[in-house]
């Protein structure tokens, strides 16, 4: 991913400004990390009435509410929706996974960090 989105993304995650959230780019009240990317690139979030599921309220960011869009991910510069890395070891890893298993923020800042080029 673009070096300078990365460091933005960061400092994004490490700020406190957002309460994370699992299972959604974002839940009306908090975000997962790539809901934060989607902020941090200019992404903004839409309702949508919804009674599938028994799911009441849906926020998507360019038709999208659990993965990147395409558009914020061609504008980081990442090589998936999901935030997967670790593409030389014998497991896939993703952030969208990292977030929902509970990696805090914090822990997630330092993954893309430590993957940013392969993300």
């Amino acid at each position: 991913m673009k070096t300078e989105i990365a460091d933005k993304w960061i400092a994004a995650l490490l700020s406190g400004e957002y309460k994370q959230a699992k299972g959604k780019l974002y839940d009306g009240e908090g975000y997962c990390c790539l809901g934060v990317l989607c902020k941090v690139l200019g992404g903004e979030f839409i309702k949508e009435d919804s009674y599938v599921n028994h799911i009441k309220d849906i926020w998507r960011c360019e038709h999208e509410s659990e993965i990147l869009p395409l558009s914020i991910k061609e504008k980081a510069g990442m090589a998936s929706l999901s935030g997967e890395y670790n593409y030389d070891r014998s497991f896939d890893a993703q952030l969208t996974r990292d977030n929902d298993d509970g990696k805090t923020f914090e822990e997630i800042a330092d993954i893309i960090d430590k993957h940013r080029y392969e993300l």
